[in-house]
């Protein structure tokens, strides 16, 4: 059971990463500011924190069989990880749909690197307020 919740749980964070790296994207250009990467990834990983509290709270609210531990940080790898797996699936057949051509290993690759940091910056966010007794999580 856990390992399909860890596959859940990374599907989802993985359409959470894509669809927050649009959206920093649609804000780097609506914006018009100047570097693309600085502007994209900063407002992507806000929007990652946001989306990713939010599914968060609904999962633990209407999908308790489904919801992950984030006390346990071998579910936070173990999710992560699963995420890694789905992001080609997911971003290349998105980018095929939209553009019509497949995308290049250095997009995918950059996903990579994008869900390791929110991955990373997820285990250090909630083992600080685990520990400083800020939020208490309930299983």
């Amino acid at each position: 059971m856990k390992t399909a919740v860890w596959a859940f749980q990374g599907f989802v964070w993985t359409l959470i990463n894509i669809g927050a790296i649009i959206g920093g994207y649609c804000i780097y250009k609506i914006s018009g500011l100047g570097n693309q990467i600085i502007i994209q990834t900063v407002f992507a990983l806000v929007l990652n924190i946001l989306f990713l509290g939010i599914w968060n709270q609904l999962n633990r609210r209407y999908l308790k069989n489904f919801s992950l531990n984030l006390q346990d940080t071998k579910s936070i790898i173990a999710a992560s990880s699963f995420g890694l797996l789905w992001s080609p699936f997911i971003f290349v057949s998105i980018h095929f749909i939209t553009q019509g051509y497949l995308t290049s290993f250095g997009n995918i690759l950059g996903i990579w690197l994008y869900q390791i940091t929110v991955g990373i910056l997820l285990l250090c966010g909630v083992s600080k307020l685990l520990t400083s007794g800020a939020v208490k999580l309930s299983t």
